[in-house]
């Protein structure tokens, strides 16, 4: 027999969240988010939420626009230093008035005396994404953190955790004996009689007016407000529905684009007619499923179809027909009845995105206009920075739970190596010796264009052999998944350029080895190739950045002047220099 529960979206931000300090965002005038108080609670009651608690950055402004309603608690999602060294943590506090919010202001620069505070007044709390890294977070701030809070959000709808349950087991796995070996260490009495015991909680974390309701927390059956905080309190939670992703957090930040343009169009128009406005906001912009498409919209869109029919229907690949045509009709549902907030949907507006840019920017080199195409750059531009950024920030926090996860579940977990290499061949040295107790994951061209095998980027003409840039998105996608800890990048061809590219956005420690006699023909194909301004760009990015390149044992016996590439050490990046 299931228990009746309440639901309710613990987590969610309004236009009032404004830009919780970030310097881009105030240097453009952009907002964090850009939904009503009104458009995020209707959007949560129709998705099936019981209450709605709206928490702002830093303010209640939002939540004060609805207090009047009887399934709005009023909440602010606090951003708090640790004193000792002001790495920064999130707290949500819920149910609470005018006054306490101001002192919580002044106290938010120590998060002792503020946590101090949130227990006095016995106002339920808890930390929002504890591995969220907005600056140097460490394990020690979260074994504290383990030590201050009883409630941990541990579901967030724009945070991807890996495993996704990994919150759940370390909590659950907590005892006393670990506890107050921790509070021996850090100095710091638990808050609580029994600080093992944690209560779990979810919330969307909703910035672009997409996420509400989906990530949630259901809670003990509740009749009134004041019962429902009751139930917090006591722990009487669950987490629900899906945790975050890359792809919802790309979402998330283009729909907050478009609507940052679409209130500045007065000023610049980047689309110009209202039937593209309507198909952006359909594709890109809040959740609206609500309303016919207007019959220039229909018509476009029929056109659109008979084209993208015409273009692949004589192609003789078969699979490629196959599965563009798929792309081009979801893309033509998505528009026509609006987009739903599932991961499957996500992933298509992400393949057909991808595989739009790819073709924008081989026409436009093909053409050697690219460069020179503002309309083509702003697209490629706003199609690829969402994802870009979603993948860095998603990567950043990575690190803090591998450490996690080896402390408190599994100290021998191996770590990944992705070797970004020409073939899995047996010429590659034996990495064992190299990365001791690491598991080892390739990525070649062959398993790339398992994904892409009628987009290739750029080709270049190497012995005999045909290079090509996969799509660094794909790569980023493979990396996320695999969880890489370190890259090794065995050759100097495209696939080695585009991970070091994706290493030095990414932040990723990488090693190289590359053959001297790849590099010397490699340079000398870039001085006799005027169409490859692009690639040269890249290389000779790549060699101010590194310290050496290393050379084979069969030119080991050769001028160390001509195996050695000196230049200056702007990164992390560590060169093995092996046979010299």
């Amino acid at each position: 027999m299931t228990v009746p529960a309440s639901k309710i979206d613990l987590h969610v931000h309004t236009r009032y969240s404004a830009t919780a300090g970030d310097f881009y965002l105030e240097k453009f005038g952009v907002q964090e988010c850009y939904s009503t108080p009104e458009e995020v609670y209707n959007l949560a009651v129709k998705r099936g939420m019981d209450y709605v608690a709206i928490t702002d950055h830093n303010t209640i402004e939002g939540a004060l626009v609805l207090r009047d309603r009887s399934n709005v608690i009023v909440g602010e999602e606090v951003t708090a230093f640790f004193p000792e060294d002001q790495a920064c943590v999130h707290v949500v506090v819920l149910d609470l008035n005018l006054r306490q919010h101001q002192e919580i202001q002044n106290l938010r620069t120590n998060l002792y005396d503020l946590v101090q505070f949130l227990q006095e007044q016995d106002l339920y709390h808890f930390i929002a994404h504890p591995f969220f890294r907005m600056t140097r977070l460490e394990i020690d701030h979260f074994e504290k953190m383990l030590l201050l809070f009883d409630h941990f959000e541990v579901k967030n709808g724009g945070k991807t955790l890996y495993p996704a349950d990994l919150l759940e087991k370390v909590l659950s796995g907590l005892t006393a004996e670990t506890l107050w070996r921790l509070a021996e260490k850090h100095d710091i009495f638990p808050v609580s009689k029994e600080p093992w015991k944690k209560s779990f909680v979810g919330g969307s974390d909703d910035h672009g007016g997409i996420l509400v309701g989906e990530t949630y927390t259901e809670v003990k059956k509740a009749n009134s407000r004041q019962e429902l905080i009751l139930h917090l309190k006591a722990g009487a939670t669950r987490a629900a529905g899906p945790g975050g992703s890359p792809l919802s957090v790309a979402e998330s930040i283009r729909s907050v684009a478009v609507q940052f343009l679409y209130e500045k169009r007065k000023v610049f128009d980047c689309i110009g007619t209202k039937t593209g406005w309507t198909v952006v906001n359909r594709l890109f912009g809040p959740i609206n499923n609500n309303g016919r498409l207007p019959l220039s919209v229909r018509t476009a869109l029929f056109f659109f179809d008979h084209l993208f029919q015409k273009k692949f229907g004589r192609d003789p690949l078969k699979q490629r027909i196959l599965h563009d045509m798929q792309q081009g009709r979801a893309l033509r549902a998505m528009v026509e009845r609006g987009r739903d907030c599932s991961e499957k949907s996500r992933r298509i507006l992400f393949t057909t995105l991808e595989h739009l840019v790819i073709d924008l920017i081989q026409i436009g080199v093909r053409k050697k206009a690219w460069f020179s195409d503002a309309k083509m750059i702003a697209a490629t531009i706003f199609t690829v920075l969402p994802y870009l950024i979603a993948y860095k920030t998603e990567n950043k926090d990575r690190s803090l739970m591998r450490q996690v996860r080896k402390r408190f579940l599994d100290p021998k977990e191996r770590d990944v190596i992705a070797v970004f290499s020409d073939t899995e061949s047996s010429r590659l040295e034996d990495l064992s010796d190299v990365y001791p107790n690491s598991k080892i994951e390739y990525i070649t061209p062959q398993t790339l264009r398992i994904h892409h095998p009628h987009h290739p980027l750029l080709s270049l003409s190497y012995r005999e052999k045909t290079g090509q840039f996969p799509s660094v998105l794909t790569v980023l996608d493979r990396l996320h998944a695999m969880d890489c800890s370190r890259i090794y990048l065995e050759t100097l061809r495209p696939i080695g350029l585009t991970g070091f590219v994706v290493a030095k956005w990414m932040d990723i420690p990488t090693d190289c080895r590359y053959p001297l006699s790849d590099f010397e023909y490699f340079m000398r194909e870039m001085k006799d190739n005027k169409e490859v301004e692009l690639l040269s760009w890249l290389f000779e990015l790549y060699i101010k950045q590194v310290t050496c390149i290393s050379s084979p044992v069969e030119t080991a016996g050769r001028d160390r002047s001509a195996v050695l590439w000196d230049g200056p050490i702007e990164s992390e990046m560590v060169v093995r220099c092996e046979d010299l």
